[in-house]
């Protein structure tokens, strides 16, 4: 379920990117109706259910893993063959690094909003209330 929810994710991303590349030169060529119909294809791929490929196109099943049996005296083999460092959890990583960047983004988009406010409101004259809102008038357009 997690791989069809990723995979639907990730090709709906990029048909959503398609239709931003390709909406103006479709919008030129046949009309904004061809070109706001464009924003169905990524629609259909979230909503449409995966392909399931017919059992002879399927890719054929791996021969099972033969195991070797070591017998006799194995310390010294195991004492000289060296030890696979673990594998680095690449998903946590990412997870945690897009997690950090979305965390900036926000907190970014917190100063920049408190910011605007300041100086929206620096000259502003109120002019009334509305239940718990204040209503201001400024010289900003």
């Amino acid at each position: 379920m997690t791989g069809w929810l990723a995979d639907t994710l990730v090709w709906t991303g990029v048909l959503i990117a398609l239709v931003l590349v390709l909406r103006r030169p479709v919008a030129a060529r046949l009309g904004a109706r061809a070109a706001y119909a464009l924003w169905l294809l990524p629609f259909a791929r979230m909503v449409l259910p995966p392909i399931e490929l017919p059992a002879m196109l399927a890719p054929a099943p791996q021969p099972p893993e033969t195991i070797f049996v070591l017998t006799g005296d194995v310390t010294a083999l195991a004492s000289s063959v060296p030890v696979a460092a673990e594998p680095v959890d690449w998903s946590a990583l990412l997870l945690a690094l897009w997690l950090g960047g979305a965390g900036l983004f926000l907190f970014r988009r917190f100063v920049l909003y408190a910011r605007m406010r300041r100086v929206l409101l620096a000259d502003a004259r109120p002019v009334g209330q509305s239940g718990a809102i204040r209503l201001v008038e400024t010289p900003v357009a």
